[in-house]
């Protein structure tokens, strides 16, 4: 763990994710700017920001961290690294736009499931729906009409595949500025 957990306040908002390579990020990027030329009254996600998140777990107690660090790693050492790519825009009820992933979603959904499994009751958000592997690009502040007939406009980059090879238990701090993301934990896969 790169955080102590006295340095931290009794609980904190987390989530495990999959960082994404610079380069992606740059297409990523351009697929947003793309979409910031269709779409109006949508809050976007900084580049920096962007993730595949594996698991939400809500609000985490940090005196739990290391239980917790020590859970992924287990899990983490029973999967294997992997190729992905991501593929074509999307959206979420008209309400969140993203890019989804093509080649390696199988793996990216095992590893998502196996990192439940490893956080179960540690956190306080117990997600009850099935996995769905994308990248927020932004959201609308109101839910908007025709999404997905724009985005069959909007040409999807042919993304640099990269490969997995790690995972992250990231810290999520809300403000008005967008959240703030701290690195609390990172996870190799062989």
């Amino acid at each position: 763990m790169s955080a102590s957990s006295e340095s931290l306040p009794p609980k904190i908002r987390a989530f495990i994710a999959v960082r994404i390579p610079p380069a992606v990020l740059e297409q990523l990027a351009t697929v947003q700017q793309q979409m910031k030329n269709e779409f109006r009254d949508v809050s976007w996600t900084r580049p920096e920001a962007m993730h595949l998140t594996l698991h939400f777990l809500g609000n985490v107690k940090s005196d739990r961290l290391a239980l917790l660090a020590d859970a992924l790693l287990a899990a983490a050492h029973g999967l294997s690294s992997f190729e992905l790519w991501l593929s074509k825009p999307g959206s979420f009820n008209n309400r969140v736009l993203w890019v989804g992933v093509g080649q390696g979603v199988n793996e990216l959904t095992s590893l998502a499931e196996a990192m439940r499994g490893a956080a179960k009751n540690f956190g306080s958000q117990e997600e009850d729906r099935a996995f769905n592997a994308h990248v927020t690009l932004g959201r609308f502040r109101q839910r908007a009409r025709g999404v997905d007939s724009v985005l069959q406009r909007i040409p999807a980059p042919s993304f640099t595949p990269w490969r997995v090879s790690s995972i992250e238990l990231i810290r999520s701090e809300l403000s008005s500025n967008g959240s703030r993301y701290t690195m609390l934990g990172s996870f190799n896969l062989p």
